[in-house]
């Protein structure tokens, strides 16, 4: 059976974070299209990714307090993965982070070995990502922030096929700071509809 699993890494709480809606309507359209299909949802405010980051102080113990071998094992498990946030001071949150760190283990999710150098070997290369993400300033404001690129290039980099990510851009600006988070969201509709029957 074709397992989907759902991350969500926005810390805004349910309801009002843009990136947690695009999530819920995209699983939405996707069962209609894959009734059959098994869908497994993780929300890493409620892992240990939403409190544990790593530090010097933890730096030999990091991996195993945060549990990565059972996150490494679920996306071992799972055929795609749906990958949502909103942008927190310019980046993806901290829990998110967190999670990236837990999943990045050397030989386990990547490998340098037998590769050329400066280049490394992805060893999820079975996953096909879709990347859902949110954030008050409009696309172009600041360059410096472009955390969707970076979430891209990092699924690459673990060797998964990432299909184009669909954001949610400018919500804290006018007049799309007037509209609600679902009217928002509904601006976007017809492409997280048509990438939820392609994915």
């Amino acid at each position: 059976m074709m397992k989907l699993l759902v991350i969500k890494g926005s810390i805004i709480e349910s309801g009002k974070s843009g990136s947690k809606l695009m999530s819920d309507k995209f699983v939405e359209f996707y069962k209609q299209k894959n009734p059959d299909h098994e869908i497994i949802e993780l929300d890493l405010n409620q892992e240990k990714t939403a409190s544990i980051s790593l530090s010097e102080k933890n730096f030999a113990t990091f991996w195993k307090d945060i549990e990565s071998e059972k996150y490494i094992n679920l996306l071992k498990s799972v055929d795609k993965v749906l990958f949502s946030t909103s942008m927190i001071n310019f980046n993806y949150s901290a829990p998110v982070k967190n999670f990236i760190d837990a999943i990045s283990v050397a030989n386990v999710t990547f490998s340098y070995k037998y590769s050329k150098k400066g280049d490394a070997k992805g060893l999820l290369d079975h996953l096909k990502v879709q990347i859902l993400t949110s954030q008050g300033a409009p696309a172009d404001w600041y360059p410096f922030g472009l955390f969707t690129e970076n979430l891209e290039g990092y699924w690459k980099f673990l060797g998964a096929k990432v299909v184009p990510s669909i954001k949610l851009t400018g919500t804290k600006v006018a007049p799309f700071s007037e509209l609600t988070v679902d009217e928002k969201v509904d601006s976007i509709i017809e492409n997280i509809k048509k990438a939820a029957s392609e994915f």
